[in-house]
């Protein structure tokens, strides 16, 4: 395996699992840091919010899509600017992970606004489902990276 091939896998795990990590982080400093009465308002915003949530599962999934229009725009832009004799086997797969990087923020944002409606009262099944659907759309964008197509 190629020194590329290992730092593009590690790339998609890292971004992966980097809504997971957010949601963490916040539950956490949310149950170190806020006071007891929050929980009070987690419980009156939570109707509200969970439906929020579940439109944020569905956002999550049509971005998916739009991330992969994104990562395909911006590899051919990166590519239309390199002359033809600089475009090695190494250039392409760097093209394909700096694609990647910008690309896969496009289905991990509306995870993101997910995990902040569960830090103030959603409920947790939408947003559990919102960051597996991100983590998916990240991996897809990761296989098309890495695959070099």
């Amino acid at each position: 395996m190629s020194k590329t091939t290992t730092q593009t896998r590690a790339l998609v795990i890292a971004t992966a699992v980097a809504a997971p990590a957010a949601l963490a982080f916040e539950t956490t400093a949310r149950l170190l840091l806020l006071p007891p009465e929050f929980e009070r308002l987690r419980a009156v915003l939570r109707p509200q919010l969970s439906v929020m949530a579940w439109l944020l599962v569905f956002v999550s999934a049509l971005s998916i899509a739009a991330g992969l229009l994104v990562h395909q725009r911006l590899f051919d832009k990166m590519m239309a600017r390199t002359p033809a004799e600089l475009r090695t086997a190494r250039h392409v797969a760097e093209a394909h992970a700096a694609a990647f990087l910008l690309s896969a923020s496009v289905p991990q944002l509306p995870t993101l606004l997910s995990t902040l409606t569960f830090t103030f009262g959603a409920a947790l099944l939408p947003v559990a489902l919102s960051l597996s659907v991100s983590s998916v759309g990240v991996v897809i964008l990761g296989l098309k990276a890495w695959r070099g197509h």
